[in-house]
């Protein structure tokens, strides 16, 4: 969770403050970095949960690669795969509802 929020506030920085983004190399590194922490932490990428977290990890470093519209209608695609893997982890009315709001804030994103 770290890495990618640290993903995600790189790219805002970038975004409001022109910030340059970091060289391809650097970034497959700590994706390789993160990918081995998952596997530490789990054990293994099979299953669930560390599969769900190497998605977030790889999502979250796409985010940085952002060219051309393509990359975003990836990214907004992915952030359902996302989603969808939670709702297979909990299918409670709360969650149930926490991700109609994400549906719909990832569906405005794509009007954008």
């Amino acid at each position: 969770i770290g890495v990618s929020a640290v993903f995600l506030l790189w790219g805002l920085s970038h975004y409001y403050r022109s910030w340059p983004l970091p060289r391809s190399g650097f970034l497959k590194a700590i994706v390789a970095l993160g990918g081995a922490g998952i596997f530490f932490q789990y054990g293994t990428v099979m299953g669930q949960e560390p599969a769900t977290a190497l998605l977030v990890l790889m999502v979250s470093a796409k985010l940085l690669e952002l060219r051309k519209f393509r990359d975003a209608v990836v990214v907004i695609l992915l952030c359902y795969l996302i989603l969808m893997a939670k709702l297979i982890e909990s299918q409670s009315m709360e969650m149930t509802l926490f991700m109609v709001f994400d549906v719909l804030l990832i569906t405005a994103e794509t009007m954008n």
